[in-house]
């Protein structure tokens, strides 16, 4: 049925993902990709659209970082610097970044991945965070791996399960039961004080019905906050 891309990114609703990718062009979406530093080659399929490359936990952390990060990309990496016993730097990173996606467009998409989080915290019973946070759940064919992806502004963190021979987890396996847990344990005690994205001063937000997308006064079950 009818429903916005806010919601259809925040159900993960593969019939809607594939239709966008279709009327975008998936030369675009490639071009895009490669910007978000994944590997090649990237095929100029439908199918990218539900994501048919190998990636590391490496790269995708460096990918999702994007949104926690106003649409730049920085390059993942082990050391800032290395000094000596006289605190001098003998060695410094020269750290590669650049920008991927204009900061009003970063800033729409990061609005709508917070849903997610705050969606999956209610479904736990648990108090959220003091930092405000992003995500993103991934599952492969038949539960054999689960992803998720989170960030808050200062931290982003990819966690993956799996099994070594590459069987299914078991019925019914989602990251939303397994990864997410794990991840919201961790950053509650990493987080110790209120943060907040910062959003492109150019946007208003607006309250929405997210099946029709038309802007409502009062807020229900059917409406969410997104960035215009």
């Amino acid at each position: 049925g009818n429903m916005t891309f806010a919601r259809a990114l925040s159900f993960s609703n593969n019939v809607i993902t594939v239709k966008a990718l279709v009327r975008a062009g998936c030369a675009n979406v490639v071009k895009l990709a490669e910007q978000f530093n994944l590997p090649g080659p990237i095929p100029a399929y439908p199918s990218l659209a539900l994501g048919c490359i190998d990636v590391t936990l490496n790269e995708v952390a460096g990918a999702f970082n994007v949104f926690a990060n106003g649409g730049v990309y920085v390059e993942p990496h082990y050391l800032k610097w290395v000094k000596n016993e006289w605190g001098t730097k003998i060695l410094q990173h020269d750290v590669r970044h650049w920008r991927v996606l204009p900061s009003n467009i970063s800033s729409q998409v990061t609005k709508v991945l917070g849903i997610g989080t705050e969606r999956f915290i209610s479904k736990m019973g648990q108090k959220g965070l003091l930092a405000e946070s992003i995500g993103k759940t991934g599952t492969t064919n038949d539960s054999r791996t689960c992803w998720f992806a989170g960030a808050t502004p200062t931290l982003t963190t990819v966690l993956y399960m799996g099994r070594d021979n590459n069987k299914p987890l078991g019925k019914d396996i989602y990251p939303v039961w397994t990864l997410f847990p794990i991840w919201l344990g961790m950053y509650k005690r990493l987080i110790k004080e209120p943060q907040n994205f910062v959003y492109d001063p150019t946007l208003k937000e607006v309250n929405i019905d997210w099946f029709s997308g038309q802007p409502v006064r009062y807020e229900n079950e059917d409406t969410v906050k997104i960035l215009v």
